[in-house]
């Protein structure tokens, strides 16, 4: 299972494959494309998730995408952000306090 899932595409017809986000071990931006997965990350973006969805699920299959994992049922989400981030640098929300 696992050759067929690195060599798939993470979008059906994209050209993009799992096997070129992994080797060579670097990242590629392309300046003109949207922000977030595959070109780059956001602060929200649920990294480990997306990863494994890539690498282990059959993309081919319906309703499987790369945030197949990332998105928990029933809205249970404990990795949320109880603060939203800020739209300025430094983006992340001031350290909580005891």
């Amino acid at each position: 299972m696992l050759p067929a899932c690195f060599g798939q595409d993470i979008v059906p017809g994209s050209g993009i494959s799992v096997a070129s986000l992994v080797v060579p071990d670097t990242i590629q931006i392309d300046g003109t494309g949207d922000a977030g997965f595959p070109n780059g990350r956001m602060l929200a973006d649920q990294v480990m998730d997306v990863t494994l969805a890539i690498i282990l699920l059959d993309m081919t299959t319906a309703g499987q995408s790369p945030t197949s994992l990332a998105v928990p049922p029933d809205n249970l989400n404990p990795a949320a952000n109880d603060v939203a981030f800020n739209d300025n640098f430094p983006y992340l929300a001031a350290a909580h306090t005891p």
